[in-house]
């Protein structure tokens, strides 16, 4: 059986990981020995990102040695079917003895040694250990949430006309005709609106992707004809572009990235939303830059 060791810290986000390599328990007590556990401390937030080494096996399971309140520690252990068990204690020590167990047999017995189990979805539990993917890109999959919003709104006009439409049809008697046709023309407006900006966020940004953490100081933005790579230290300024009367189902807007070198990368509030911008490049604020209308994709925006 082969295990692997990663390593997530403090400035990190959840799925963010490094340093991931075969490992056997000497290495990874080593590891743990040299691991800046009271540095991160300062700076930690208890959750699915805390400070932490974890070993995977290669049957699935896992163990996450993770940062605690009140100066303790905390050993999560996870089954393959990611139901999740924690230990918690006062002295790294503590552990060892743990993770020994965990490299010869795989796995930790929860009934003979002192784990209590959470009860937390699978879904939660896996948010804890697995790796996340950074890449963001418009494509027909990441515009779907976006379309079934649209669509879902677009279901609830219509059944709300259409419950207008009978009521009024039955006390006045008018044409029932002439009344769809009148809300039909109301509705055509909101339709090409959200029908334009999906269509030129996705022809104008479609095979292009991004990839960035909070964690990672590099960027890399992917054309379908060159790669290129940015540090956020280089980053002079984060413009969004967004329409001045914002619709509160659907946001739409552009960021304009701008570096030292006058390049600039374009992201579509498609590919990562506006609280996702200000976790991945927090040290700039955001400016603001509002269009009457249609927040479209510009190649030759000036800042």
């Amino acid at each position: 059986m082969q295990f692997y060791t990663k390593v997530q810290y403090a400035h990190f986000e959840e799925g963010e990981f490094i340093n991931r390599i075969q490992s056997d328990y000497k290495s990874t007590i080593s590891q743990i020995e040299v691991f800046p556990w009271e540095r991160e401390r300062v700076k930690m937030h208890i959750g699915t990102a805390t400070p932490s080494i974890t070993i995977e096996a290669d049957n699935g399971t896992a163990l996450k040695l993770s940062l605690s309140y009140n100066k303790r520690f905390v050993l999560y252990y996870f089954t393959v079917d990611r139901k999740m068990y924690i230990y918690p204690f006062s002295r790294l020590e503590q552990a060892y003895d743990f993770i020994c167990i965990f490299f010869k047999e795989g796995k930790v017995s929860v009934l003979k040694y002192p784990f209590r189990k959470q009860y937390v979805s699978k879904k939660k539990a896996a948010r804890y250990i697995d790796n996340k993917s950074f890449w963001y890109t418009v494509n027909k999959i990441t515009i779907m949430p976006k379309v079934k919003l649209f669509l879902m709104m677009i279901t609830i006009w219509v059944c709300f006309v259409s419950g207008i439409t009978l009521l009024q049809n039955i006390k006045t008697g008018d044409s029932v005709l002439s009344l769809i046709v009148l809300f039909s023309c109301l509705l055509l407006p909101f339709c090409l609106y959200h029908t334009i900006i999906i269509a030129n966020h996705y022809l104008k940004l479609s095979g292009i992707a991004i990839y960035v953490t909070k964690g990672d100081e590099t960027i890399v933005y992917k054309t379908p004809f060159e790669t290129r790579q940015y540090l956020k230290s280089d980053l002079q300024a984060v413009v969004l572009v967004c329409a001045e009367q914002r619709n509160r189902g659907i946001e739409y807007g552009i960021y304009y990235l701008q570096f030292a070198d006058g390049s600039m990368i374009i992201i579509s509030s498609i590919m990562l939303n506006e609280q996702e911008i200000v976790t991945k490049f927090g040290q700039l604020p955001i400016r603001k830059r509002y269009t009457r209308l249609f927040p479209l994709v510009d190649k030759n925006f000036m800042l």
